[in-house]
């Protein structure tokens, strides 16, 4: 007798809330319960090259050479030459990508992506040695 009210509990209980999450009828107007789904939407646009790359004095003291390569992406490269101990280059700053941004739209992220290559040059190593004691 016990499990028979169990189970008219579970049953009821069951019934009631299908019930609720049917949909029917609504049980509030604004806003109706379940709320609708609405579909998203996003928005993509890229890659955007910059129309000008330069040479920024504002860090460092070593100038890139073509710093304008980094405006396309192909096998020129813009180049600066780094040495053990020499220091920081410049920036190279890029500009004008021509990005057309909507006044109301809610940017979620932005990707950045550059390509870089790196020379190494033989050079003479001198084995460190130890004073014997």
């Amino acid at each position: 007798m016990k499990n028979n009210r169990y189970f008219k509990f579970f049953i009821t209980f069951l019934l009631i809330t299908s019930w609720i999450f049917s949909g029917w009828p609504q049980i509030q107007r604004n806003p109706a319960f379940p709320t609708k789904i609405r579909q998203a939407q996003a928005a993509s646009s890229g890659p955007l090259y910059a129309s000008a790359a330069v040479d920024d004095a504002g860090i460092g003291a070593l100038t890139w050479t073509n710093p304008g390569y980094a405006t396309t992406s192909n096998d020129q490269k813009a180049s600066v030459v780094l040495t053990k101990n020499s220091g920081v280059s410049h920036y190279i700053k890029a500009t004008g990508f021509g990005f057309s941004i909507p006044t109301d739209a809610h940017i979620d992220g932005i990707v950045v992506e550059w390509e870089k290559a790196t020379v190494w040059t033989a050079a003479r190593v001198k084995p460190e040695t130890t004073p014997s004691e």
